[in-house]
């Protein structure tokens, strides 16, 4: 009794010390992957950018975001609307494909009475 008891025990202590291990190896992989994302853009020459777009009509505000990200040697758009994110577009390492469709999606969401920034 006294053994499994204590079998317990260690088995708690071993789960407990391998949360914390696991949040830093975590940290540790958002850190390297937030890195590798930066170096990927040096790279490739394709430059991130973010692009927030909001049309508030009485009560309800319309928010949609472009998203120009780079992604393993390529560059991806990402569009948000109603709250889900939907890949749209990518590019070639050295394409500026990427910049142009989130300008050509802001030009129409201006048109359509939005507000970006």
């Amino acid at each position: 009794m006294k053994l499994v008891l204590a079998s317990f025990a260690a088995a708690a202590l071993l789960v407990g010390c391998s949360s914390a291990k696991t949040k830093k190896t975590a940290q540790a992989t958002t850190t390297a992957k937030v890195t590798s994302t930066a170096k990927a853009a040096s790279q490739t020459g394709v430059n991130e950018s973010t692009v927030t777009c909001t049309k508030t009509k009485g009560k309800n505000t319309d928010k949609r975001v472009i998203v120009v990200a780079v992604e393993k040697h390529r560059c991806v758009v990402h569009y948000t609307k109603f709250g889900k994110t939907k890949e749209i577009a990518s590019g070639g390492a050295k394409s500026k494909h990427c910049a142009t469709v989130q300008g050509h999606i802001k030009s129409s969401l201006v048109k359509y009475g939005f507000t970006c920034k």
